[in-house]
Order: C-alpha cells, then sequence, then structure tokens
C-alpha cells in the first residue's frame, strides 16, 4: 500500500479516474434534472393511422392507454411501457410510439382488419392472423366469414377460402363457411345449404381440379335433376373420389335458402 501512495503514476491513475466518475455523476444529475422539468411534461399526444381513417379505435383510447402507461417527461417516459399499453387495444395490430421534442408523442398505429370469424370468438385479420375482438363491433360493409382450423392455421384456412369463392363462383352460390379438421379435411358450406366434403389436400386429384369439375358439371346435373338454368337442388356433394363424385339431392318439400341471400361482399376479398 506504500509503494501505491508513493507511486505518481499510479495517484495520477486514481484521480484521473475519480474526476471521470465525478463528471459522468455529474452529467446523470443533469440529465435527471433535465428530464423532470415542466418545459417537457406530455403536452400533445400526434395519432397517425398508417393506413386511412381510424373505424375501430378511438382516440379517447388511445390517450387512456398512454396516460396510464406514462410515467414521466417526454425524455423520461418509458415508451416501451406505453408500446405495451397502447399494444393491448383489442384492434391495434402494430403501433410504435417516437419522442418529439420538445413535449410531444407520436403514436402510428395499424389497425386490425377483421375478415373473417374465428372460434372460441376471436377474428382474423386479413394477413390470416387471429385477434381477440367482438365481431359486433365490425363496421365495415362486408361480410365476416366463419372459418375453423386447428390451431395456427388460420392463414391457411383463409388463403384456402379466398381460392374456393373463387372457384365456385360460376354456379351463382358463394362461400358461407370453410372448416379444416383436425385431420387436415376440408368441408366448405355453400349458400344454399349445400356442403361440399373436399378431403385431405393428399388425394390423388387436387382438390382445385376436383372443385373445377363439380362447378363445370353443374348444368348437366341441373339438366338431369329437371332444373335447367337453375342450381341443382343438392343437400350434399363428396368431392373426395379422383374421378367424378358422390351427391345427396334435397328431399322434395324441403325448403332451401335464396341461394343469393346477402348481396353483401366477404370480406375476404372476392365479390359475391
Amino acid at each position: 500500500m506504500r509503494d501505491f501512495w508513493n507511486s505518481p503514476a499510479r495517484l495520477n491513475r486514481l484521480s484521473g479516474l475519480l474526476v471521470a466518475i465525478s463528471g459522468l455523476a455529474l452529467v446523470g444529475l443533469f440529465f435527471f434534472w433535465m428530464a423532470n422539468r415542466p418545459a417537457f411534461v406530455v403536452k400533445r399526444v400526434i395519432v397517425e393511422s398508417v393506413a386511412g381513417d381510424l373505424k375501430h379505435v378511438s382516440a379517447s383510447q388511445i390517450h387512456a392507454a398512454v396516460a396510464e402507461a406514462l410515467n414521466g417527461t417526454v425524455l423520461s417516459a418509458d415508451l416501451v411501457q406505453v408500446h405495451r399499453s397502447l399494444q393491448a387495444i383489442p384492434w391495434i395490430r402494430s403501433v410504435t410510439v417516437r419522442r418529439i421534442w420538445p413535449n410531444r408523442l407520436l403514436v402510428r398505429l395499424e389497425e386490425q382488419r377483421a375478415v373473417a370469424v374465428w372460434p372460441n370468438g376471436r377474428l382474423v385479420n386479413d394477413a390470416g392472423e387471429s385477434f381477440a375482438a367482438l365481431a359486433a363491433d365490425h363496421e365495415e360493409n362486408c361480410r365476416l366469414i366463419p372459418l375453423a382450423g386447428p390451431a395456427g392455421s388460420e392463414r391457411l384456412v383463409l388463403d384456402r377460402a379466398r381460392l374456393l369463392a373463387q372457384w365456385i363462383a360460376p354456379t351463382q352460390r358463394h362461400l358461407r363457411r370453410l372448416t379444416l379438421s383436425e385431420q387436415y379435411a376440408w368441408t366448405a358450406e355453400l349458400t344454399g345449404g349445400l356442403v361440399l366434403e373436399l378431403g385431405r389436400d393428399a388425394l390423388a386429384t387436387p382438390v382445385e381440379e376436383r372443385v373445377r369439375m363439380f362447378v363445370k358439371t353443374q348444368p348437366w346435373l341441373a339438366q338431369r335433376l329437371g332444373l335447367p338454368g337453375e342450381p341443382p337442388r343438392l343437400a350434399r356433394a363428396d368431392l373426395r373420389y379422383a374421378i367424378g363424385y358422390a351427391f345427396v339431392p334435397l328431399a322434395a318439400g324441403v325448403e332451401i335458402t335464396p341461394v343469393v341471400a346477402d348481396p353483401t361482399p366477404l370480406c375476404i376479398g372476392v365479390h359475391t
């Protein structure tokens, strides 16, 4: 220890270290003092929507979420906490929060666009992601179609619903529901109550080919059933065969819902 105190070089290094620590402490105290000045208290929250006007998220919801999470001035606020509070609003898909000098926050958000209903009260957005929100809050001029499938299959089922709606368009029927079973077999319900058993994608004949063959034979089938110019009155059609399909006609006297029951287009992007 005596050698240390008798060494000018070591004492100079110690002095330099103490000066550096003191300087950092002063800088920290200055920043703390500045960060809590009234001039930096948040005076305004600017909200920007990534795509168009907000339909499901109100300004009052955003400001309430920011106020709940805000724990300081613009300089000292924990923006991660603010981000989490905003992301908890059901109809917000993504959000970014930025500081704007000297006393404003910028909130840029992307709103969810629901296109389908998923089991357990969840909705599916146009990117095939499920989220928790009320279908009753849906305000767009389109229909939410019920979809169902195993956990994590939302995107797969949504993509197939879009394709299937296009494939069946010439039949004058429209897609009402699409289900993917735990065994990954497809079942579709069309307007008029017709149920299509489509089976699995692994069958020898691709599902698109089987559906298009069914669509192509509808005029011939209507002719054979004595309904020329009208969609055949079918209760169920089994399209799981490599060539051809089996069908069950509706019993005589059974009432069916009109094929064109709702002119509102589907939210999945295929107009009915």
